[in-house]
C-alpha cells in the first residue's frame, strides 16, 4: 500500500512538473499564450497545445508511477483509475472555462495514454 500511495503521489508530482515546465517555457516563447493565460481565453491553436502537454505529463505520469510500482499491473490500473478521477473532478472545477471537446479528449486519453506510459518502462526495464 506504501509503495502504491508512493507511486500515486510520484506520478502526480511528474504531471504537474511537466505540466509547469511546459507553461513556463510557453510563456516565454508564445507571448500571446502569455497574454492569454491568466484570464484563460486561448484560441484553438492554444487548445490543442494544451491538450498536447496534457499527454505528455500523462505518458510520464503512467511511466513513474510504473516504475515506482515496480511493474504491478493491478497498483497501475488503481493508480490510472484514480487518477481519471481525479482529473473528471478537477475538469469540473473548470468546466465552463474551456469548450465541452477539450474536456472530454483530455479525459479520454488520460487512462490509453498513462497505461501506454506505463507499458514504456516495462519494456526499456526487460530490454
Amino acid at each position: 500500500m506504501i509503495r502504491a500511495i508512493g507511486a500515486l503521489v510520484a506520478g502526480a508530482m511528474t504531471w504537474k512538473a511537466v505540466v509547469m515546465l511546459a507553461t513556463v517555457l510557453g510563456t516565454f516563447v508564445w507571448p500571446a499564450y502569455a497574454a492569454v493565460e491568466e484570464q484563460r481565453v486561448f484560441d484553438l491553436e492554444m487548445l490543442f497545445s494544451r491538450l498536447t502537454v496534457g499527454a505528455a505529463a500523462t505518458l510520464a505520469f503512467g511511466a513513474v508511477v510504473a516504475w515506482v510500482a515496480r511493474g504491478d499491473q493491478k497498483t497501475i490500473r488503481m493508480i490510472i483509475l484514480a487518477w481519471l478521477l481525479y482529473s473528471v473532478v478537477d475538469h469540473i472545477t473548470v468546466w465552463d472555462q474551456f469548450p465541452i471537446w477539450y474536456h472530454l479528449v483530455y479525459l479520454a486519453y488520460v487512462v490509453p495514454l498513462a497505461l501506454l506510459g506505463s507499458r514504456i518502462i516495462r519494456r526499456t526495464a526487460i530490454e
